[in-house]
């Protein structure tokens, strides 16, 4: 496996009709956790790429390091590595995204599509549809109209394949306020609000080495 072959296989993908996308992703995900040597490659290599780095972030329920950046089709493969306590917000994305656990586990929870979401609408409005326990070695692709959330024990750590975007903003609804709101993606965000959230090159380091450690690689 190599960068080649990847983004070769990435830019194949239908992202929008997941009868013949999701098969894609699904494959594409297992054959990347098959070689142990190239996803040490793709972690190793963060630290001095300054385009890759950049767009590491650091969020209040996870951390997220991107390991590649297709321009072309604008299709990303990152790690997240989710927090203690972490109870994921009922939110959608601006893509659509597959996943597949590579430490730990979490419980998703499905609520619907977010078109069924206005401006007027609650989190108490909403009710879960589906909910599913997912372990490690699990793997599923979630469209981006669908509004989720999730539960992980600490260090639970995940191989994503992010499709392109497909809107400028998404949904997001606080269990505490019970109020929902949008909010947009990163290419809106200010220098401020990137500045905020990017990882420092220690805390990069760190997951690094934790990721690697965790997952035997």
């Amino acid at each position: 496996m190599d960068d080649e072959i990847v983004l070769k296989r990435l830019r194949l993908i239908d992202w929008e009709d997941l009868d013949q996308g999701a098969p894609a992703i699904c494959s594409l995900l297992e054959d990347i956790c098959k070689d142990i040597s190239y996803m040490s490659f793709l972690l190793n290599r963060v630290a001095d790429d300054e385009e890759l780095s950049a767009l590491c972030e650091v969020y209040d329920v996870l951390d997220k390091i991107v390991v590649l950046d297709d321009r072309e089709s604008r299709a990303r493969v990152r790690f997240h590595l989710f927090k203690a306590g972490t109870f994921d917000r009922p939110h959608n994305h601006r893509w659509t995204y597959g996943s597949r656990i590579l430490a730990g586990r979490y419980d998703h929870v499905i609520f619907g599509e977010s078109s069924g979401w206005g401006a007027d609408s609650r989190v108490s409005d909403i009710r879960p549809k589906f909910v599913q326990s997912n372990g490690e070695g699990a793997t599923y692709v979630l469209h981006h109209e669908l509004i989720h959330s999730a539960r992980a024990p600490v260090d639970t750590i995940t191989l994503i394949l992010r499709g392109p975007p497909a809107s400028s903003d998404f949904f997001v609804g606080g269990r505490e306020s019970g109020q929902l709101w949008r909010q947009t993606g990163r290419e809106l965000e200010s220098s401020a609000e990137k500045e905020a959230k990017r990882m420092s090159p220690r805390r990069l380091a760190e997951l690094t080495s934790h990721i690697k450690e965790q997952i035997s690689i």
